[in-house]
């Protein structure tokens, strides 16, 4: 989070503008730790185990 946090700050990036970046760039992500995949682009209230951890 730390990482995505300067990158923010470096480029002067608003959140939907850094989240622009993340999906498009892959050396943002690479840099981030942020790993680009199905898992990544859902929701977490989406994730099968989020539902039934609220059950």
């Amino acid at each position: 989070m730390l990482q995505v946090h300067c990158v923010q700050l470096f480029y002067s990036l608003n959140d939907p503008a850094m989240e622009d970046m993340l999906y498009g760039a892959q050396s943002v992500r690479r840099f981030t730790g942020i790993r680009s995949g199905k898992h990544w682009e859902t929701p977490f209230w989406l994730n099968p185990g989020f539902s039934k951890a609220l059950l």
